[in-house]
């Protein structure tokens, strides 16, 4: 294994879980993930948006809240090649329209309700009304969001139109062919590629769409931690 400083998200988490299998990476008050297992889990997302066509450089939202999924599945966007973009919590309908088509979203992972006043799916619905009417989840084609092919829900039930992350996500080991690919797709990132956009918050015009590379966030990580 090359001992040279390591500068993608995905390269990133695969050394962890080869180095430190069984310690903590990931901790919230109700679990606790070790590196191998967080390694496992983002492999898994990595897998699901392989088989659904995802390619090296597209663009995947995550709506969701501060949970592990949250990590996971952007770990996992980054060993596809693809693009993580964060959407902001508290989009209302027409913010959440205008993301999803100025990003370029290929996929986005959700949820539906996460309390009583606040239900992504709904808002997804309300923000890409032709989402209501999809026969097929796996091959969505909006009006709204032409470049959007799948919605992955991690919580079921499942509003119709979106895919569940129990279908979505295999639930045994990767096949080697599939491993390979995975590990093909984290060897073919650059530092230099970009592997976050997130939006601003759009107080006094339209969210834009901040580019950050790998080599920024590992970087400015890493210095964190050695400080």
């Amino acid at each position: 294994m090359s001992m040279d400083p390591i500068y993608t998200l995905g390269a990133l988490l695969r050394q962890g879980a080869a180095r430190w299998p069984q310690e903590m990476a990931l901790i919230f008050p109700n679990s606790r993930s070790s590196y191998a297992d967080l390694n496992a889990r983002a492999r898994l997302w990595a897998a699901a948006l392989i088989a659904r066509g995802v390619q090296p450089g597209d663009h995947v939202g995550l709506l969701l809240t501060t949970r592990p999924e949250f990590v996971e599945a952007m770990f996992g966007i980054a060993m596809a090649g693809a693009v993580s973009v964060p959407v902001n919590a508290r989009y209302q309908p027409g913010e959440l329209a205008f993301l999803v088509k100025d990003a370029d979203l290929v996929c986005l992972i959700t949820t539906g309700r996460v309390a009583d006043s606040l239900d992504f799916s709904a808002r997804l619905i309300q923000a890409l009304p032709s989402l209501a009417d999809a026969s097929d989840p796996e091959n969505l084609r909006l009006e709204e969001a032409p470049k959007l092919r799948s919605i992955i829900c991690v919580d079921d039930p499942c509003p119709k139109g979106l895919v569940p992350a129990s279908s979505a996500l295999s639930g045994g080991p990767l096949s080697a062919a599939v491993d390979a690919e995975i590990d093909a797709r984290i060897d073919g990132v650059d530092p230099q590629n970009i592997a976050l956009i997130l939006y601003t918050s759009g107080t006094t015009a339209n969210p834009k769409g901040c580019l950050i590379r790998h080599r920024a966030i590992v970087g400015n990580s890493r210095n964190l931690g050695r400080r």
